[in-house]
């Protein structure tokens, strides 16, 4: 059903406005967009209404069959319609650069970006390059995508003389998400990867051998030495509580074999753990609240990637601002519509009446204001839903988390940015 009240922000605009109202009357012709995954729900409509007013549409997306079809659509009804298809799968680094380096090698301007691709509760899976699904996807490969497309947008922006666009589609669940936000997650990962194999062993192997621990246990260990475990780690009602539910099972297996041992060699038998500096976050209540993966798998981690693409926004701004560059970078909510999105989601699934679920035309009106609309001339950094500037996060708008964030992108990605062109 459509919205019952909807109100007119600064913008003209409100949410109840179609993504053909906010771009009524632009002329879009000389204009050469990407859109990640246009296949279905606001990414198809923002290619359709894209494609109306002129610009030349690039379709990238994981099933080309599909965007195909979806393109043979959009021309049956804008027969002067300039569209090309593109194969991108956001979950592999390397999907990602060889995208870049295929659309640089065309020799084509580019003068938007719109990030739209984006999945929102699928089972717990991880990317081929290790990253947690969602991250992977709603964040990480549009990370590198724009990185590698950065300086076509700049060279584009100065040819034609006309400020460059990028578009994140992130969504309001972006408030939802771990404590600390984003970097307490990654940091532990980025912690790891400054070291090499070698280093990270280290305090496994002093641990098993070294004659400097001995008669030490419980204890924690970091980098060759005691330290500091979290509040949860050292809550002993808690530690009994997980073994009543089930300890390792293998240890326990070889306790006895260990006792005998040690009692038979009169030497002093050690278990060692590898645990992680990532154990300070978890969920609320510690370990038995993992027990629960129903809020990790519905919104935590959906969140925390939302969250990604706000922060994006903001740290990119900043650099972009450093360099003199004409593009703007802004996110967006685009409103709780009904797509493929949610074909994961139960939670969605049983609550369909409960939510208001969104036309894509209504949907997609944020993502094509933003690209095309002469309002948000010069405007970057921001955080928009139905056609508005509206408050993000306080997390959204920590400058440090987001320049952490953008440092532990780039660890991330490196290893599959070299370009081929």
């Amino acid at each position: 059903m459509p919205l019952l009240i909807a109100f007119k922000g600064k913008s003209g605009f409100s949410a109840r406005n179609t993504a053909e109202d906010v771009t009524k009357g632009i002329d879009g012709h000389g204009l050469t967009a990407i859109i990640t995954e246009p296949t279905s729900g606001i990414g198809l409509e923002t290619a359709r209404v894209l494609a109306l007013r002129g610009v030349h549409v690039v379709m990238a997306a994981r099933n080309v069959e599909a965007a195909a079809k979806c393109k043979e659509t959009i021309i049956k009804s804008c027969p002067s319609a300039t569209i090309d298809v593109m194969k991108l799968e956001l979950r592999s680094l390397k999907s990602v650069t060889n995208f870049a380096n295929e659309y640089i090698s065309m020799g084509l301007p580019l003068n938007i970006l719109i990030c739209n691709a984006g999945v929102t509760a699928p089972p717990f899976s991880l990317s081929k390059d290790g990253s947690e699904s969602r991250f992977a996807t709603n964040y990480l490969g549009h990370f590198h995508l724009t990185n590698l497309l950065l300086d076509t947008m700049k060279n584009t922006a100065k040819i034609c003389r006309r400020e460059g666009r990028i578009v994140l589609v992130s969504s309001e669940v972006h408030r939802l998400t771990y404590k600390g936000g984003i970097i307490g997650i990654i940091y532990g990962l980025f912690k790891h990867l400054q070291k090499n194999i070698s280093q990270g062993a280290s305090t496994t192997c002093y641990l098993a051998l070294n004659p400097k621990v001995k008669g030490v246990s419980g204890e924690y260990f970091a980098d060759n030495n005691v330290a500091k475990p979290s509040g949860y780690a050292k809550d002993a009602e808690l530690a009994k509580k997980l073994w009543e539910c089930g300890h390792f099972h293998l240890t326990n297996l070889l306790l006895d074999t260990m006792k005998n041992t040690a009692k038979n060699w009169r030497r002093e038998g050690r278990i060692v753990l590898v645990s992680s500096e990532v154990h300070r976050l978890t969920y609320k209540g510690g370990i038995i609240g993992m027990f629960s993966l129903f809020l990790y798998n519905s919104f935590y981690a959906y969140g925390q990637s939302k969250l990604a693409n706000t922060l994006h926004a903001k740290e990119l701004t900043r650099r972009l601002k450093e360099e003199g560059a004409d593009i703007t970078i802004n996110a967006l909510h685009p409103g709780i519509t009904e797509t493929s999105l949610s074909r994961h989601s139960n939670f969605m699934s049983s609550n369909h009446n409960f939510f208001h679920l969104g036309f894509s035309k209504t949907g997609a009106s944020t993502t094509c204001y933003l690209a095309l609309n002469p309002k948000v001339k010069g405007v970057s950094g921001e955080y928009f839903a139905d056609n508005n500037m509206a408050k993000p996060s306080s997390n959204a708008k920590d400058a440090e988390l987001a320049k952490k964030l953008w440092e532990c992108g780039m660890e991330l990605t490196k290893s599959k940015s070299t370009r081929q062109v």
